[in-house]
């Protein structure tokens, strides 16, 4: 097992002009191609579409260009139609609180508090199968065509066939602590966990590959390409390159917090990561969204749209959904055409984005 020390080989961010040496990084780690846009200021005005109230904290969301797909906190999981905001349908069945989910064309899978997985008919909107083993909260599921992969509360990892729902394998000691986030790549898995560590597994043997040091815990990751994503506890957004493993660039979530020297397990950090393109967005402890360049670490937009902790976020090319434990979705519209200069607002500007020119807010 390789294990790599976390070391910073960029400069501080200090404008959104594309720093050549983090953009070249991006390059060779096979995530951006010359040809693509690497200019942050020309980013698309932004409005607030619509927002969904429920009775309860919205702890996961993932849609499709059709429906909205959420789980709360008090066991259901909603179906809305993403254009009207009606809502279709709400599933019963678990015995705990809904913490991931995903769907495709045919099923949707959710972890639950409860410590099963439920995987539900997509049409029919019944179950139709049940999950069993995990001995802790299921924290995090990912599936492709031919498995599903479930991290959780005890430590462990499963790797379930997605044809007979059979698992195929057990990580009993995957982590040192809780698994916290999973992501699919290929013929590859990666998991994060509070014991600092991310791991890169291969699909096929489920042995672990490589093994990647972070100073604070892991609350998510991403992955395009031979890019990898990580987000902390401690607040610090950091890239690595998946050729080699090793380190491109990383910046912190809330730089004035550093400078005051705000203890790491005290700071604003992410709850969940999404890469859309060369924009890396996050969902922040804080209620805000953070949407960076991942080729020069700047922030070129936050949005304020919720008034408690943000629990996941989803991206498509024309439409941005966030969830907040504050009991609503919000669903944004991503408009054509450039955020020009005359229409960025500007309000109370912190000392963090004093040297950086755009922050839009929305309410």
């Amino acid at each position: 097992m390789c294990c790599v020390c976390l070391v910073s080989i960029s400069p501080s961010v200090h404008s959104t002009q594309p720093d050549s040496a983090g953009i070249q990084c991006v390059i060779l780690a096979g995530c951006l191609v010359t040809s693509q846009s690497t200019n942050p200021a020309t980013i698309r005005p932004i409005s607030m579409l619509r927002r969904l109230q429920f009775e309860s904290a919205v702890l996961c969301v993932h849609c499709d260009t059709r429906k909205v797909v959420t789980g709360t906190e008090d066991r259901l999981v909603h179906i809305h139609d993403i254009r009207s905001g009606c809502l279709i349908q709400t599933l019963h069945g678990h015995k705990g609180s809904i913490q991931c989910l995903q769907f495709d064309d045919h099923k949707i899978v959710t972890g639950s508090w409860d410590t099963t997985c439920i995987v539900w008919d997509a049409v029919q909107h019944t179950v139709s199968n049940v999950l069993v083993g995990h001995s802790g909260c299921v924290t995090c599921l990912k599936f492709n065509n031919d498995r599903l992969v479930t991290g959780s509360d005890d430590c462990s990892i499963r790797v379930w066939s997605t044809v007979s729902w059979e698992c195929a394998a057990i990580i009993v000691t995957a982590h040192a602590g809780p698994v916290t986030s999973l992501q699919l790549e290929g013929a590859f898995f990666f998991s994060g966990s509070t014991d600092m560590l991310v791991k890169v597994w291969s699909l096929a043997s489920v042995q672990s590959t490589v093994s990647l040091q972070h100073a604070t815990a892991i609350t998510s990751l991403c992955v395009s390409r031979l890019l990898l994503i990580v987000a902390t506890m401690g607040g610090g957004v950091h890239l690595w390159s998946l050729m080699d493993h090793t380190p491109l660039m990383q910046w912190p979530v809330d730089r004035e917090e550093v400078e005051r020297e705000v203890p790491k397990e005290s700071r604003t950090h992410l709850t969940k990561l999404l890469l859309n393109g060369t924009r890396l967005i996050g969902a922040g402890s804080n209620s805000v969204l953070y949407e960076w360049d991942i080729t020069t670490g700047a922030c070129i937009r936050t949005l304020l749209g919720h008034s408690r902790i943000l629990t996941d976020v989803w991206a498509d090319d024309n439409r941005l959904v966030t969830a907040s434990t504050d009991y609503t979705v919000c669903v944004w519209h991503m408009k054509k055409g450039l955020l020009k200069e005359k229409k960025r607002e500007v309000v109370d500007l912190d000392p963090f984005f004093l040297d950086i020119p755009i922050r839009v807010i929305v309410k």
